[in-house]
């Protein structure tokens, strides 16, 4: 079961970015920030307990994405949103270590939100690589309705390989199961910093697989970049990446793939 140490960092890290939130509550965080020393911690103490203590009603907002599409955003009351996030907070500071640092999205040690920081930091890093060699060919991709399309099932196994406990699994469990039954959605819920963090937890085949082609990336959620000293090497390296996708139910959209040599001096992806 999710303990009272990892709700005071779900709370604390909610109360703090709420403002910055694609989906802001402002005025309900205000009320339970000054009542969370009242009464409120105790309750939200004896409701987390539970294994059973999934969502209750969630609301899909269709949040803008680009001029053409849309991303189904979760909302939730403020004590589900607290229960997500403070039973995903124990779960991440045990598998964080596991995530490679070439990973620069919903660390433990970072702010654990959508950083345009670390966003940044990503894209730099991918311009070092590609400025440190001028042969070198850089493949861009992501993965096609990614959070949509994670299976519960294989994400509870990938808890327990690494060593999470039955319990807060079977916590973990309760509630995106209900969430999916109260919204008619799948995967996980999108708009929250806790499903950025199981999502890492599920691309660890998908970084392993590509490192065994002897290329380098970087990711920052499922955007990735790969470095390689040539397209058959950079083919290789997708195709393995696919296949390792393929098996967890995922795919590369590989309608968003480039190709781009350090000559090119970023101006087509950066």
């Amino acid at each position: 079961m999710a303990t009272a140490h990892y709700l005071d960092l779900a709370a604390l890290r909610l109360f703090n970015i709420e403002s910055r939130s694609e989906l802001p509550d402002i005025i309900n965080f205000r009320d339970i920030s000054f009542s969370w020393g009242r009464g409120y911690r105790d309750e939200m103490l004896e409701h987390i307990s539970r294994t059973h203590c999934g969502p209750n009603k969630v609301e899909i907002i269709e949040h803008p994405k680009d001029p053409i599409s849309v991303r189904p955003l979760a909302r939730f009351d403020i004590k589900d949103r607290l229960t997500y996030e403070a039973i995903v907070a124990e779960i991440a500071s045990t598998v964080d270590s596991l995530i490679p640092e070439n990973v620069f999205s919903y660390r433990v040690n970072r702010n654990q939100i959508h950083s345009v920081s670390d966003w940044l930091e990503w894209r730099n890093q991918a311009r070092k690589i590609l400025e440190q060699d001028p042969q070198i060919a850089m493949a861009r991709t992501d993965i096609a309705s990614f959070y949509e399309n994670i299976d519960i099932g294989i994400l509870n196994a990938d808890l327990a390989q690494v060593g999470i406990n039955d319990p807060l699994i079977s916590q973990l469990h309760s509630f995106l199961y209900r969430f999916q039954q109260q919204s008619h959605a799948w995967g996980l819920p999108q708009g929250s910093s806790a499903s950025g963090a199981l999502s890492n937890i599920y691309l660890i085949p998908y970084d392993e697989q590509i490192r065994k082609f002897g290329v380098r990336h970087v990711r920052y959620s499922d955007d990735t970049y790969i470095f390689g000293q040539s397209w058959e090497q950079l083919r290789s390296a997708l195709t393995g990446a696919n296949q390792a996708l393929r098996a967890r139910r995922l795919v590369c959209a590989m309608r968003f793939l480039t190709f781009i040599t350090a000559e090119h001096r970023m101006r087509r992806s950066f």
